[in-house]
């Protein structure tokens, strides 16, 4: 993989410069009705977490879990991303994060743009 170097453009990424292919950086299967923590935004316990899972209507999809409100502790997850397969929902992601999430899976790690990953 070619690493980026800060200078380079989110639109660098997007259009595939720096992108690592699927058998350098490859995914585990997420199996039927489950969902997988690839990122975790803060260190708060009530932090945004970014979810991956299969989509109803087939392929893979990003959530975002995360509270309500500030005032309403209550957590809701929304469908953020929509990709036929993991590898594309995967530098979705990476292209879209704009600031490096406290914690993240290690399969997201070479997706992660390294403007924001250092």
């Amino acid at each position: 993989m070619t690493a980026l170097s800060p200078a380079r453009s989110r639109t660098a990424v997007a259009d595939g410069d720096g992108v690592p292919s699927v058998e350098e950086a490859p995914i585990s299967a997420v199996e039927p009705d489950h969902t997988r923590k690839v990122a975790q935004l803060t260190a708060e316990p009530d932090s945004t977490f970014i979810l991956v899972g299969a989509a109803t209507a087939g392929g893979y999809c990003a959530l975002i879990d995360a509270r309500r409100s500030e005032t309403d502790p209550k957590r809701r997850q929304k469908v953020w991303k929509v990709a036929e397969g993991l590898h594309e929902l995967y530098v979705d992601i990476g292209v879209s994060l704009q600031a490096l999430p406290y914690w993240y899976d290690h399969e997201l790690r070479p997706y992660l743009r390294a403007s924001i990953s250092g």
